[in-house]
């Protein structure tokens, strides 16, 4: 598979919530999830009548449903570099001060991890990095993704004035933030196709008609920690650069998960360490704008 980089830049603030509900407070994403730029490419190339062409058929699945091609979250890019989001062992002195910018404190005893030797270490309140936070891979420097708040209400177009009971609030992304995603191709051919849907000054997330949403998305590459180099060791660490989502034997959504789901062989022998695994999970809810309903959580 092919993976090609691309940068989404913020024109104007962004909301991405974590839920599809209208009214109310709304938690917000600190990343851009790939399902975004999926609805974008299905909203250009998605056909409104189903193909009965078998070719067409072929390709329709190719591009949105059977993996041949895979959207990538997005991530704020920095000096040219890819953050990732703070590992869940990544922790903090609870009651210290958090600066922007401040290095994180290891508490593994692994071999090759930088962390913080202190004989009191066992002493003291930690928290952990989480959510808001990320790092930058070359130098280790944590922060948090700042957003902004705006307090909003339904409008009334019969008495022409704000609805009652109607308040809502937004968090978002600020305009000017860059982030940086992937997307893989399995098969080259699609590659133009992707592009000419994708690429210039699109909308997303939630009132793109109004205020917010407006991006550019431009294929330029950024420096990323991440790699697809073979390991031969006999321990792995696994880190979720995006959400996983497991499933049974049944097709069903499970979180009895085992080696087997991450990639291993039956026949490996491989367990995994849960001793030593940091794991959160959420339901995950998605809106299909095609079908003006939401997909299974």
């Amino acid at each position: 598979m092919k993976f090609i980089q691309y940068t989404c830049e913020l024109l104007t603030d962004v909301v991405m919530v974590s839920k599809a509900a209208s009214e109310g407070f709304h938690e917000s994403l600190t990343y851009v999830p790939g399902s975004k730029f999926l609805g974008i490419v299905a909203g250009e190339l998605y056909p409104k009548d189903p193909p009965k062409e078998l070719v067409e058929q072929h390709r329709i699945l190719d591009l949105f449903h059977n993996g041949c091609v895979q959207f990538g979250d997005a991530h704020p890019v920095h000096e040219g570099e890819r953050l990732l989001v703070a590992p869940l062992t990544w922790e903090h002195h609870k009651y210290e001060p958090k600066p922007k910018q401040t290095k994180a404190i290891f508490f593994q005893k692994e071999k090759g991890i930088h962390y913080e030797k202190d004989k009191e270490l066992d002493k003291i309140k930690k928290e952990s990095f989480k959510d808001k936070h990320y790092f930058l891979p070359s130098s280790y420097q944590v922060g948090k993704v700042s957003q902004g708040f705006s307090l909003k209400s339904a409008y009334d177009p019969k008495l022409r004035r704000s609805e009652d009971s109607q308040m809502f609030g937004y968090y978002a992304l600020a305009r000017g933030m860059k982030f940086g995603f992937s997307i893989g191709y399995q098969n080259e051919a699609y590659i133009e196709e992707v592009e000419q849907a994708l690429l210039g000054r699109k909308g997303i997330g939630r009132s793109k008609t109004a205020e917010y949403g407006q991006v550019d998305i431009q294929k330029i590459s950024f420096k990323s920690a991440l790699s697809n180099n073979k390991n031969t060791a006999a321990k792995y660490y696994l880190y979720a650069e995006s959400n996983w989502c497991f499933y049974n034997q049944q097709g069903k959504n499970t979180t009895q998960i085992t080696a087997t789901h991450l990639g291993f062989a039956e026949d490996s022998k491989a367990k995994i360490d849960w001793a030593n695994s940091q794991v959160r999970h959420r339901a995950y809810r998605t809106w299909n704008a095609h079908r003006k309903n939401r997909d299974a959580d």
